[in-house]
């Protein structure tokens, strides 16, 4: 975790300034404007150390963010301490910065060994699971010249959920029994109450095939739904769905998720790979 350096806009027009400085007592043969060049110079390469010092002996400790929305700002929670005072630092998260411009957090660090939070912002652009692997620490302390940075190592993973939009509205709640039902019992991990003698017509599925293998009678495993009555189901498969492309598919269910927790009902997402 090395501290670098990079210039500034501002170093740039520091060096017009002290060229202008240089022709000036050359063309003149001013000696009061080259002192006052020497001191300018002097400053600057004092300030070096100033900015880099800033950076040192700096702890960093990340917290993983909570989910979010899809355009929504994801919001990072850090811990910054120092064994020693620091002045005006900013962070930021670098494998963002190419994406969009950031929200940038700024903290000075008045009392030492004391951590400070830092809440750092910035957007999701689109849903999906995303690994952040550094943050970066800048200083431009005392004048701005020079900027001084140092990238701390870190893993977490931040998980964007679709944007929940949509204009279908939510399923009605079906009976535990019902037809509909039962077509997707299997799927929602429903809870194992015991095991009762086989009967003619029960399905081989529901047979406890490991009680046979130990010398056991046939005997038909039992199942109960459990949440209630009736049930919520959110399918990918819903008619009113079939129209729209994956994006705006995954968009509705998740406001149908929205609108279901609110309800007094249980709910199950049915998706073409998994249910929940």
């Amino acid at each position: 975790m090395s501290i670098s350096l990079r210039f500034r806009r501002h170093f740039w027009i520091f060096v017009f300034v002290c060229l202008s400085l240089w022709y000036a007592a050359a063309s003149q043969t001013n000696s009061v404007t080259y002192l006052f060049l020497f001191v300018l110079l002097s400053i600057f390469v004092l300030s070096v150390p100033f900015t880099i010092l800033n950076l040192s002996k700096l702890s960093v400790t990340v917290f993983s963010p909570a989910p979010v929305f899809c355009g929504e700002n994801i919001s990072c929670k850090l811990s910054v301490s120092s064994i020693s005072p620091r002045h005006v630092l900013d962070f930021s998260i670098p494998s963002f910065a190419k994406i969009e411009p950031l929200f940038l957090a700024h903290l000075a660090l008045s009392d030492s060994f004391n951590p400070r939070p830092v809440d750092l912002l910035f957007p999701s652009l689109r849903r999906g699971l995303f690994e952040v692997t550094s943050v970066e620490a800048v200083s431009s302390f005392p004048f701005g010249l020079l900027e001084a940075f140092r990238v701390f190592p870190i893993s977490f993973s931040v998980l964007v959920y679709p944007t929940p939009v949509g204009t279908a509205l939510l399923p009605p709640p079906v009976a535990l029994g019902s037809t509909e039902f039962s077509s997707t019992s299997k799927s929602l991990g429903d809870d194992y109450s015991g095991s009762r003698p086989y009967m003619h017509g029960d399905r081989p599925r529901h047979i406890d095939w490991k009680a046979v293998a130990r010398g056991l009678p046939l005997l038909t495993k039992q199942f109960s739904a459990g949440g209630g009555s009736r049930i919520l189901l959110l399918s990918y498969y819903h008619p009113s769905l079939q129209s729209l492309d994956l994006e705006a598919k995954l968009s509705q269910l998740a406001k149908w998720i929205v609108l279901a927790s609110a309800t007094d009902y249980s709910y199950s997402l049915i998706l073409p790979a998994k249910s929940i």
